[in-house]
């Protein structure tokens, strides 16, 4: 008799703790960038459209950003293409940018918005290039065909995440990150940076970033529960964040820094992650925020 008794007072407390994330939440919006390897995992989807479906019954209203880098590198190497990586971005020539552009447009953000329909979660596909969502200058000489957001029109956007709020349900926006400079040109732009600009530019509070990690670790491999920007920092100095894992970290200080309140990484591969980071107090990946003192303390304590 203890025992049930025990184990409803559990229960209780689980729905406590739940309604109290689903009070604080209502009425934000949240970023969530998912890989374009999710694709591949119908279970995993099927999973993400779940939560994506709890997310907005909670009043959260959702813009999903797309990568792809995985299908990307299995086209280009049966176009016979090969690539390198400069500081962690893709080196991207004009040939591989017409199977770049088709692979994130036609290919990725299709099947995804396809599958979340399909799931019950009402979406629309964008590019980058949709009534020039995304304006951008060449990042670097170096990189060739590579943009950074220079400017954001998200009048299209903002008025699904309008509907989003007013309806409860509503058409979640999905992504690709292709951009297009100011001469129309089509550029590759490295989806965690357009995470950043449209974050900023529709006043997202909170991003998420779906990765095959757990989260941030230190340099001994340690998961951390919670990182700020001056961790970040050292994260970049010391090399323990480097190639992809460091462009992550330099966009997640520079939309902390912009005032986008928490950034999340977590492990997209885990089934309803998503869920447990949101609506729980013990999340399961690594929350980043603009000061932390647990986090300072880590770092006087060189444990980064």
């Amino acid at each position: 008799m203890m025992t049930e008794a025990i184990f409803q007072k559990n229960k209780t407390d689980q729905v406590i703790e739940t309604l109290k994330y689903v009070k604080a939440f209502c009425g934000h919006r949240v970023l969530v960038k998912i890989s374009g390897s999710a694709l591949n995992d119908k279970g995993l989807v099927k999973s993400l459209c779940e939560d994506f479906t709890s997310m907005r019954a909670a009043g959260i209203s959702l813009v999903i950003v797309h990568g792809g880098g995985i299908v990307i590198n299995d086209a280009l190497k049966n176009a016979g293409i090969e690539w390198t990586f400069h500081q962690g971005l893709r080196v991207t020539t004009p040939k591989m940018m017409k199977i770049i552009e088709h692979v994130m447009v036609e290919n990725v953000n299709a099947t995804l918005t396809h599958m979340l329909n399909e799931h019950g979660v009402q979406a629309k596909g964008f590019s980058g290039k949709t009534d020039g969502l995304l304006t951008c200058h060449r990042m670097d000489e170096n990189l060739g065909e590579v943009g950074l957001v220079s400017q954001v029109q998200a009048s299209a956007i903002e008025a699904l995440l309008n509907s989003q709020k007013q309806s409860m349900q509503g058409i979640i926006p999905v992504i690709a990150p292709i951009g297009v400079d100011g001469h129309g040109n089509v550029l590759n732009v490295n989806a965690d940076w357009a995470c950043v600009a449209l974050a900023k530019a529709l006043k997202v509070q909170k991003m998420i970033y779906l990765t095959n990690e757990d989260g941030i670790y230190t340099k001994e491999k340690i998961l951390m529960s919670t990182i700020d920007t001056h961790g970040l920092r050292e994260l970049i100095a010391n090399e323990t964040a480097t190639g992809g894992m460091a462009v992550k970290c330099q966009t997640i200080i520079e939309a902390l820094e912009a005032g986008i309140e928490q950034v999340h990484i977590i492990n997209g591969l885990r089934p309803h992650s998503l869920i447990q980071e949101i609506f729980t107090d013990q999340g399961v990946g690594t929350v980043c925020v603009p000061f932390s003192k647990e986090a300072q303390q880590c770092l006087q304590q060189k444990t980064f």
